[in-house]
């Protein structure tokens, strides 16, 4: 990327610190409108145990939702295209289906927080309402009946 266009971001931001490369490659796109996908990976990300910032998928989670909303506010021209209802899976659906991903891998912390946005911002469905309501128990409760959950299935 040409710096001109990095410095008319204003670079990567902290404000979405777990999720800042995605709130960079959004602003960029926003500004030039010349971003591709490359099919190969190009680099990596170094990962440091416990100090790693994505470790902590939850925050990694909203901080990208936020990143897309700011997008989304900022350039209805580049989502007009886009249904309302194909939005809205885009980004409020994301959270629901990592959450589901972080309770499947017992990410126990992640998928309660997760499945609580869910329930404060009304994008769950019926089905849902299990997780979604079990979230909001004391995370000793949650956990205990995850666990009692595991037992009477297997």
């Amino acid at each position: 990327m040409k710096r001109p266009v990095v410095e008319q971001i204003g670079g990567f931001s902290e404000r979405r610190f777990a999720s800042m490369d995605y709130d960079f490659w959004l602003r960029a796109l926003a500004e030039t409108r010349r971003i591709k996908r490359v099919p190969e990976v190009l680099a990596f990300y170094r990962w440091h145990q416990l100090g790693q910032v994505s470790a902590v998928k939850w925050r990694q989670v909203l901080d990208a939702l936020d990143a897309q909303q700011d997008f989304i506010r900022h350039n209805p021209g580049l989502v007009a295209h886009l249904p309302a209802e194909k939005l809205r899976d885009l980004t409020e659906g994301q959270v629901l289906r990592q959450a589901y991903r972080a309770f499947w891998k017992r990410d126990l912390v992640s998928a309660r927080k997760l499945f609580r946005h869910a329930a404060v911002k009304g994008t769950y469905r019926i089905g849902d309402l299990r997780h979604v309501l079990s979230a909001f128990l004391p995370m000793p409760v949650y956990r205990g009946l995850v666990k009692l959950t595991e037992r009477r299935q297997a």
